[in-house]
Parts: structure tokens; sequence; C-alpha cells
């Protein structure tokens, strides 16, 4: 199946009540779906044909402590699927109110998962994740400052629950499957 592709900004006269024209900005950012037929590969020195290599990689050192990682948190786990659940984003209009963050990591607890909370060291994260633990005894937490053990953290669960940010495109771009929600914030 063809999909248009729109890159940029696009400007679009829609009609209101009583015959009115509002000019709306639309911007449309080329889905990963898309990629293979997008005209911009070649100038950003992409092959023109197949699937975008990301590359990501870790040094052993790096392997070796999300290993140690998912160790512990697997045994306290008890063998149940590890979900990630990204609480926050740069934009605080995207992040998922905290009652609903909570209310997520209740219903991955009921259905036997492991939640485990994916972020940074925000203030925002933290209070978020203390309201979560208060209420889910099973949640565990993988806030820390370090984008590498995030990234780690990532690629190690089962499964990512993200709203739009960085790990939720890193999921897609190390092959981990991830759930996105996104909400209208402009």
């Amino acid at each position: 199946m063809e999909v248009p592709i729109w890159v940029g900004s696009q400007t679009v006269f829609k009609s209101l009540d009583r015959g009115t024209q509002r000019r709306e900005r639309r911007s449309k950012i080329v889905a990963d779906a898309q990629c293979s037929r997008a005209p911009m590969r070649g100038p950003l020195g992409l092959p023109e044909d197949g699937p975008v290599e990301w590359g990501i990689a870790f040094t052993a050192e790096e392997k070796a402590r999300t290993a140690t990682f998912f160790e512990e948190l697997r045994a306290h786990a008890a063998g149940r699927p590890v979900v990630g659940v990204v609480l926050a984003t740069a934009n605080a209009a995207k992040d998922l109110p905290i009652e609903t963050s909570a209310a997520l990591c209740a219903a991955l607890e009921d259905e036997g998962l492991q939640p485990l909370l994916v972020g940074g060291p925000s203030d925002r994260e933290a209070a978020a994740a203390a309201a979560v633990m208060a209420r889910c005894t099973r949640t565990r937490s993988g806030l820390g400052d370090s984008v590498r053990a995030m990234m780690g953290q990532v690629q190690g669960v089962d499964l990512l629950v993200s709203p739009d940010t960085g790990p939720l495109h890193l999921a897609h771009a190390m092959g981990t499957p991830v759930v996105g929600l996104f909400g209208h914030t402009n």
C-alpha cells in the first residue's frame, strides 16, 4: 500500500461555519514504515532500499552491568516478563498523569508481569516513581542519570510502554516491542 509522505509543514485551508476560512499549519514527520520510500534517504547517506540499520552498540562493560541488573530484577520477578514503563518526557504536557501510571503498573502486576520504571533523574520522574511504588509493591525503579544504562534497560525489557519520548524511539530502533502512548499536546 502506498502512503503519502509529508515532510515539514503544509498550509491547509479549512472551511468553518458561515463560510469563513482559517489557516492551519500541519506538520507530519515521516513515519518509520515510510522511510524506505522517502526521497531523503540518499542525501542522508542511507541506502536507497532496505531497512535502516541503526548500529546501536554497547561496550562489554555496559553489557555486563545490564546483564547483572536484569539477573537481579528477574530473580525478584520470579520469571515474570518485565515491562518497562516510562513515566515522563522532556515536555510535561506529554507525561502520563501519575494516577494513570500507577493504575498501569497495578494492572501489569495484576496480570502477573513485572513493571520496571525507566527514565531519568528529573523531579517529575522521581515524584511519579514514588507515587507509583507506594501503590505497586512489586514495581521496581530503574531511574537514573545514565542514558546508556537507560538504553540497556530499554533493550532488556520484554515490552516497553512509553509516551512519545526518546526511550520509545530507542525501543523501536533496538527491536524491543513497544506500546506508544500519544496524546494531543499542541
